[in-house]
């Protein structure tokens, strides 16, 4: 995948990273929650490894709103007491909607 998983507190709240339509709520069977939220500019943003989420397809949002939950994450031999946010940026194109390195647009996300 061309995204990045950023490590936080479960139960921290999923915030939309810019203003644009909610494009996608659903769940997927790999990797449970996603929210697809679209942008000016041909840019749309992706966030998994989510709970509770708080907008449905066709809602505007406005960067920094709530969007979800952190879900807590737990390693197959014990309960952790931390929460892995999946986030990817993706641009339009000819292709489809192409996955760009997030450290593109949100520079602390920089792919190392």
């Amino acid at each position: 995948s061309s995204g990045v998983t950023v490590q936080t507190v479960p139960a921290t709240a999923v915030q939309a990273a810019g203003s644009g339509t909610v494009a996608y709520v659903g769940q997927e069977a790999s990797i449970g929650w996603l929210i697809v939220i679209n942008h000016d500019q041909g840019l749309q943003t992706r966030y998994a490894s989510i709970v509770e989420p708080t907008v449905q397809a066709g809602d505007a949002v406005q960067s920094g709103q709530a969007i979800a939950i952190a879900a807590p994450y737990d390693s197959p031999n014990e309960a952790t007491d931390i929460a892995l946010l999946y986030f990817e940026v993706r641009t339009n194109s000819a292709l489809g909607w192409v996955a760009r390195d997030p450290g593109n647009y949100i520079p602390e996300l920089a792919l190392k």
